[in-house]
């Protein structure tokens, strides 16, 4: 029994949270659908205020005939101002942002007012007949169109199921068809109860599967997001790889060309890379390459793209940024590398670099290639010239190497 209990506390208390994570969703779709059906039904209402004027004389010659004819006047009357109200309540909380508590409150105002009114129609058929239909249809279809929390729903059904009871003596006078339609509101007002129930429940199913699909999707585009980087980056330094580099250059290199400004390249060597490999084992020339990298994030700008380009070298891209400018970002970051040293298993080592300068600024019109071929040779001549400096190459001069026999990249041993 106690086991019992406690799966069912246990119920209760999941119904109760789904229920109040759900609500807001509800309410904000029950504004729509109050829209449209309050406009339907108001239609309706003066098409019956119409017709009732135009097929019934003034006088129907019977009082209880003449009080029917004058009450449904009203009450369609009052109900279709009471639905256009609502639907342009629920028109404008669709337009501008609207408190939670405020659709709710719409919501359950809206199902009881309707509610009132068809059921105050149904107690004026009963001057002339004993059918409840209005009261019938009302209740069921407020409880299929609203998304109603249970409790809202049984405060609204309850209240006009109570009133209709107490209405329906003033206008039926046989004691066994008041009974009887008495009795009958207890059964449609249980079965619209339960229908408003068990499409709640639905709706919580329903709300609950699409926000763990969001969940899911919202996982799986991170994820995709996490591989997309992943695939741009190279996985020693988490710097942009070759291909990723490459790509950002030209995009710079476009951008740059439709607004007129420079853009420059910087080509970094790491100096004598392949003595430490070979002095020191290959984990020592990884904790080399990790030291550059982070001195290099360090000391470019945030809007600056920097990649490894491949074994030893680096590519920074500068945009908005002349011949003058790139060369001093390049003494900036020789000489962070050169006052910081790499540490690998306790070994201690020294490590600097060399750079290559090129900027559009010699040759507004100049390529990628020819960019590249300019910082190239600096930086083949920062070699040559003892290694640890800066060179600043000319992208419209031609290679100055061409013919030489050095390969684009030969720098020796680095």
């Amino acid at each position: 029994m106690d086991a019992r209990r406690e799966s069912l506390r246990e119920m209760l208390s999941d119904w109760r949270a789904r229920t109040a994570a759900a609500g807001p969703a509800a309410d904000l779709a029950n504004m729509p659908r109050l829209r449209v059906f309050g406009l339907t039904v108001a239609l309706l209402n003066v098409l019956h205020v119409l017709w009732i004027v135009l097929a019934t004389p003034g006088d129907l010659g019977d009082p209880d005939a003449s009080r029917w004819r004058v009450g449904l006047l009203w009450t369609h009357g009052v109900m279709a101002a009471v639905m256009v109200a609502g639907a342009g309540f629920a028109h404008r909380t669709l337009r501008t942002p609207t408190p939670g508590g405020v659709l709710r409150l719409l919501g359950v105002g809206f199902g009881l007012l309707g509610l009132l009114c068809a059921s105050a129609i149904a107690v004026v058929d009963q001057w002339v007949t004993p059918n409840i239909t209005p009261f019938v249809l009302s209740a069921l279809v407020i409880s299929f169109l609203l998304r109603l929390r249970p409790l809202d729903a049984a405060l609204v059904l309850g209240i006009n199921g109570v009133a209709f009871v107490a209405a329906l003596g003033l206008t039926q006078s046989d004691p066994a068809l008041l009974f009887s339609n008495r009795l009958n509101t207890l059964g449609v007002t249980l079965a619209a109860w339960g229908l408003s129930v068990a499409l709640w429940h639905g709706f919580l199913t329903i709300t609950q599967q699409q926000r763990a699909l969001g969940e899911v999707q919202e996982a799986l585009e991170a994820r995709n997001r996490e591989l997309h980087e992943l695939a741009q980056r190279d996985g020693l330094t988490g710097l942009y790889n070759r291909q990723t580099i490459i790509a950002r250059a030209g995009e710079h290199l476009a951008r740059g060309r439709r607004s007129g400004s420079p853009m420059a390249l910087l080509l970094i060597d790491i100096d004598h890379f392949k003595r430490i490999n070979d002095t020191h084992g290959h984990p020592a020339g990884d904790a080399a390459l990790r030291q550059v990298s982070d001195c290099l994030r360090e000391g470019v700008r945030g809007t600056d793209d920097l990649g490894r380009f491949g074994g030893e070298e680096f590519l920074v891209v500068l945009p908005d940024t002349t011949t003058e400018g790139a060369r001093v970002a390049a003494e900036k970051l020789r000489s962070l590398v050169e006052q910081e040293d790499a540490v690998a298993d306790g070994l201690v080592l020294r490590t600097t670099i060399s750079v290559g300068v090129a900027s559009t600024d010699t040759d507004a019109h100049a390529t990628f290639a020819a960019l590249y071929a300019a910082a190239d040779g600096a930086l083949y001549a920062a070699k040559e010239g003892g290694r640890n400096a800066v060179r600043v190459g000319d992208a419209s001069a031609p290679d100055p190497r061409a013919g030489t026999g050095a390969s684009p990249t030969g720098r020796g041993e680095g």
